[in-house]
């Protein structure tokens, strides 16, 4: 009878777990998981440590010893791969990320509705899930799926002995590594005898290295065996896998939570899971219904032969295979096969945690981006974006201030720059305007504004942005409201960000940034969107305070604008001079 442990690993520096392409490439990205065979070749590694891996024990320890992939883990929740069958759309999913970051929390929001292409709704939505990862847990008591992303970091290294003979030697490379500080879940499986033998390594000193580049501050975690479950239907419910359903109207749906390596009776590689092994493990027949797959190739790198595992074609994880029960088979004998399925790896590399299958498993259509589960059990908190948040440290600090110094003040106004001349449309003898619709320009400066308007509004921009940078909170000196304004500052058509004219801007800048407006939603919205790239983050990274950011690039964006109207005006000026001379 099979055995099964549960460890959990927490890392604490990055792991480099590659995730693809040639050894020569240094640039290799990561995968978002640690792998069965990772977490085997650590084990491995570990039993050699400790002087339990004789030569008499080998091959009972090599062949009868199964690792399950470790996937992400927050609180009782186990992130799982989005299955293929559920889906969305991804323009509805965009404009729920933005009023997510607009209200912090998932629980303030409805949450996300997906499609299920086997309950009829083929055609309603047609992306894949966006998350890489789901899990299940309850919000306000409805149960939900949480989606997540793990966090990624880059690292820059050199190598020294490239271009040793070159003055420019170009040796520098980066990695693409798991963030430190994230948790993860496996299950182990083994006979009996096979367990009681690496237990006491499990429960020895916890530090273990994974991964590559161990030499390079890559691959330290704790590990920590937490559960002994009896069996596989407790181990399911101790490790967080979602509930399984009873088989109705025949209907018998297989997930693949890893990736498989399936071969037909000729030995080819095969989409699903090949029909005459099912029957032979349920007694009954069966037939292929739909199929959701996606195929790639298998990954590695064994570090006793120096070399990478060869490529096979595989079935990943997420896929999804349903088949129909031909007949009316006997519900006890159903059920003991589909127990049975659930509980082996299925097809080849099982070893190495190819081929875990789980079956009718239960996906509800609420879709939320966060962290499952209280905060404080979940050990870490999730971004807004889904990330897996690390505790924050010097290292990562230092890089980013590095990151900034290196990207001088030129760089942000030429991209300031860039984003007025896109929108800042027309020639010097009509407004810099396209018919108001919604999807307009999202700045306007009308050409007919003066250099005395233009100074004007420069000034109440450069006022706002010294006392930003003074940390002062002093309000606007600028004639009260109830006055009446110069009809260039309250005219969409001659200044406006996002359909705002100048003083609801102004209005925007100076209100206190815990105060929510409702005519801000589209400045935030906009502000949100462009700020939402990876050089925005690097360019606004010092601004912790999400709506101060916002304000800030509005701001800066109109200052930018407002000088590139001036500068036009003196060129006009300067060429009007010398055809006069």
């Amino acid at each position: 009878m099979r055995h099964y442990r549960i460890i959990e690993i927490v890392n604490h520096e990055p792991l480099k777990i590659g995730a693809g392409g040639s050894k020569a490439n240094q640039n290799e990205p990561s995968k978002d998981h640690l792998p069965g065979s990772t977490v085997r070749g650590a084990l491995i590694a570990q039993l050699i440590r400790h002087g339990r891996f004789p030569e008499e024990k080998q091959a009972a320890l090599l062949q009868r010893l199964y690792c399950y992939p470790a996937y992400p883990s927050a609180g009782d929740v186990l992130y799982l791969p989005a299955p293929q069958h559920l889906r969305m759309d991804k323009h509805r999913w965009r404009a729920y990320m933005h009023r997510l970051r607009e209200h912090g929390d998932y629980e303030s929001i409805e949450p996300f509705t997906i499609s299920n292409l086997f309950e009829g709704d083929k055609g309603k939505d047609k992306n894949v899930l966006e998350p890489r990862f789901i899990g299940r847990d309850q919000v306000n008591g409805e149960p939900t799926l949480h989606g997540m992303k793990p966090k990624k970091v880059y690292r820059l290294h050199h190598n020294t002995k490239k271009n040793e003979d070159q003055r420019e030697k170009e040796n520098l490379f980066q990695y693409q590594a798991l963030a430190p500080g994230q948790h993860f879940r496996a299950l182990i499986a083994a006979d009996e005898d096979v367990l009681d033998w690496i237990e006491p390594v499990l429960q020895a000193e916890p530090d273990w290295y994974i991964g590559g580049s161990r030499g390079s501050g890559y691959g330290r975690c704790s590990v920590r065996l937490t559960e002994r479950p009896f069996g596989y239907e407790e181990a399911k419910g101790l490790l967080g896998l979602p509930s399984s359903e009873e088989v109705v109207n025949g209907n018998l749906t297989l997930t693949c939570l890893s990736d498989c390596i399936f071969r037909d009776g000729h030995g080819q590689p095969a989409p699903h899971y090949p029909v005459e092994r099912l029957e032979e493990m349920l007694g009954v027949e069966v037939s292929v219904e739909k199929i959701y797959v996606q195929t790639g190739m298998t990954e590695g790198y064994n570090a006793k032969w120096q070399a990478r595992y060869p490529k096979e074609a595989c079935v990943k994880a997420g896929s999804v295979m349903r088949y129909k029960l031909k007949g009316t088979p006997d519900e006890s004998l159903l059920q003991a096969g589909i127990r049975r399925l659930e509980a082996q790896l299925h097809g080849y590399r099982t070893q190495e945690g190819f081929g875990w299958i789980g079956v009718n498993l239960d996906y509800p259509n609420r879709l939320v981006m966060g962290a499952a589960g209280p905060k404080e059990a979940a050990g870490h908190a999730t971004s807004q974006d889904g990330h897996l948040q690390v505790k924050e440290n010097d290292e990562d600090w230092e890089v980013i201030r590095i990151m900034n110094a290196g990207l001088s003040e030129h760089v942000k106004t030429n991209w300031l720059e860039m984003i007025c001349a896109t929108s800042l449309e027309g020639n010097q003898s009509k407004p810099a305007i396209r018919p108001p619709t919604e999807n307009g320009p999202a700045l306007i400066l009308a050409d007919t504004l003066s250099n005395h308007h233009l100074g004007r509004m420069l000034r109440e921009v450069e006022e706002w942005l010294g006392q930003r940078d003074q940390k002062e909170t002093k309000p606007s000196q600028r004639k009260a409201s109830g006055e009446s304004q110069p009809d260039y500052m309250t005219d969409n058509a001659k200044c406006s960000i996002a359909g705002a004219n100048f003083l609801r801007i102004l209005d925007y800048l100076y209100r206190d940034p815990d105060q929510v407006m409702e005519a801000d939603a589209r400045i935030t919205e906009y502000a949100q969107k462009m700020l939402g790239g990876v050089k925005a983050e690097l360019l606004y990274a010092d601004e912790t305070n999400e709506r101060m950011r916002q304000k800030r690039f509005i701001a800066e964006l109109l200052r930018q604008g407002l000088w590139m109207m001036r500068r036009k005006h003196k060129d006009r000026e300067t060429r009007k001079g010398g055809e006069g001379a």
